[in-house]
């Protein structure tokens, strides 16, 4: 809907400046070309967009100079706003926010929610496409004030794989990777990437964690170890999405 807006206004700009505004915008609207490969392709592209630059009402009465006009007025607004003609070529994201906390998921995904609380604060999404794909924040109170004061990316990889290892039909864990990020705002994260095998199912796992004001921020995201080869860029994108804004103190979470 944004980009249908500034589309909108764009040509209503270009409408102004080569007509004076005596012609409807929405007489040159650009529209979106398929998704096509080739120099052939592209040039039937802009072909069709000419052609539906001109509807049938109004076009009557209009002199060659005034054709010509609009014709540049099409190609002048395609050739500098090339992200809007081809949007559809770019993943849309969504996003999911608390007062504290946003991180960014893929439009074919799902709110989800557990039937037991288990967590302070907890936000999920899954897909609706992927089985076993997930993603989600579970926000809990912790002793600590940084990362850094509890240990190393790896030693928190290795007690989170610990942990895993413990659980009920888990057959084995393992870190794949660890690593630190820190935020333009000075928030370190801690990013863990780590498989476990169970009789649920093998999965892998990208996690980023964060503390701030003596409590835990864990964003994970996963899905089936089968599936992790053609979803992984993906799932490292929604991970980076994940931060921590800045707000003041005094917010607190409900119980």
């Amino acid at each position: 809907r944004c980009r249908a807006n500034v589309r909108e206004h764009t040509m209503r700009f270009i409408a102004l400046i080569f007509f004076g505004g005596l012609v409807p915008a929405e007489s040159i609207l650009v529209h979106s070309p398929p998704r096509s490969k080739g120099r052939e392709a592209l040039g039937q592209s802009i072909q069709r967009q000419h052609q539906s630059a001109f509807p049938v009402r109004g076009i009557r009465g209009w002199t060659r100079c005034e054709m010509l006009r609009l014709t540049c007025a099409n190609v002048l607004a395609w050739r500098l706003f090339p992200s809007i003609s081809f949007a559809d070529d770019a993943p849309v994201f969504n996003l999911a926010e608390s007062a504290v906390f946003s991180f960014r998921y893929p439009e074919s995904f799902e709110a989800t929610s557990k039937l037991v609380k288990t967590h302070l604060e907890e936000l999920n999404v899954k897909s609706g496409s992927t089985r076993g794909y997930y993603a989600g924040v579970a926000v809990d109170p912790v002793k600590l004030d940084s990362l850094e004061s509890f240990g190393s990316p790896k030693f928190v990889g290795d007690r989170v794989v610990s942990v895993e290892r413990s659980k009920d039909g888990v057959l084995s864990a393992d870190l794949v990777d660890s690593g630190r990020v820190q935020s333009e705002d000075g928030d370190v994260y801690y990013q863990i990437s780590y498989i476990n095998e169970s009789t649920h199912g093998n999965n892998h796992y990208i996690s980023r964690i964060a503390v701030r004001d003596q409590k835990l921020y864990v964003f994970t995201v996963q899905c089936k170890v089968k599936d992790y080869d053609a979803l992984s860029s993906e799932m490292a994108n929604m991970a980076d999405s994940f931060f921590l804004k800045k707000v003041p103190s005094s917010v607190k979470f409900r119980d």
